[in-house]
């Protein structure tokens, strides 16, 4: 018990050394600013004014062309997505279709190829053959499926012969 009691005695004493505050110490920097540091802060200040300001004046289309033009003037580059009312966008979704199908009709009506054809073929990649059947120790049980190498196809097809 004591040496538990000693232990902490110990640690709560060299907490509270760490807890002493030192006195903190001015730097002459600080003292005696720069004038012209002191004075580009306070023309930042005002512009950031300034631009909040003119932000609040402004509404909807005239905001987004300010902001990209400030963020031009500042050597960015503007967003590259439009920004459309919805219901202009459905507008335009919907002649985009039309003329869609329109041109699809015409395209029937003079023959030429709507669809594209397919050229891969289906059955490519695999082998299967109704006369041939596979024994248990013919290839590998994988995953509920039975995965055939080529070399045990020509062993069956072989021995079938």
């Amino acid at each position: 018990m004591k040496k538990s009691l000693r232990k902490k005695q110990t640690s709560d004493r060299n907490a509270d050394l760490f807890h002493i505050q030192k006195p903190k110490i001015n730097n002459i920097k600080d003292e005696l600013p720069n004038t012209r540091i002191a004075f580009q802060k306070d023309l930042n200040l005002i512009m950031n004014e300034i631009h909040c300001m003119n932000m609040k004046s402004l509404l909807g289309q005239k905001r987004r062309d300010y902001i990209k033009e400030r963020v031009r003037g500042l050597g960015g580059k503007e967003p590259k997505r439009k920004y459309i009312n919805y219901k202009d966008y459905m507008v335009q979704q919907k002649v985009k279709r039309e003329e869609e199908t329109k041109r699809k009709e015409e395209d029937r009506i003079l023959g030429a190829q709507i669809f594209k054809k397919k050229n891969v073929i289906k059955g490519r990649g695999r082998w299967i053959d109704g006369k041939v059947k596979f024994g248990p120790n013919v290839g590998r049980l994988k995953r509920g499926v039975l995965e055939v190498s080529q070399k045990d196809i020509h062993v069956v097809i072989k021995n079938k012969t």
